[in-house]
């Protein structure tokens, strides 16, 4: 089922698909909502990235020092690590890297 938008209300995390039907909620502590695409939910727990599906069941998970800093997902996750942005799939495996120009 594809995500179209994730909302916090009352410290819960409400997914829903493109109908605007509700998938599922879940309690905000399971992480801070780092992104969402229509495949999979990014959330920081900890030091933790965690990649979870439309249910919030995990898919992946490694530790902000390995990956850096997200900066954003399309249909890979994009992070940045010194003077690179990385990308990786959902499984936090690098799938490439460029220099960044900031």
């Amino acid at each position: 089922m594809a995500i179209s938008d994730i909302e916090l209300r009352n410290n819960y995390y409400h997914v829903f698909d493109e109908s605007g039907h509700r998938i599922t909620q879940y309690q905000s502590s399971v992480g801070q909502l780092q992104g969402f695409n229509s495949q999979y939910i990014v959330l920081l727990r900890g030091s933790y990235y965690v990649v979870c599906d439309e249910k919030f069941r995990q898919i992946s998970q490694r530790s902000q020092s390995a990956i850096g800093e997200f900066l954003n997902i399309t249909d890979k996750i994009h992070c940045k690590r010194g003077g690179y942005i990385i990308t990786y799939d959902e499984h936090l495996n690098q799938v490439a890297s460029r220099t960044s120009f900031s």
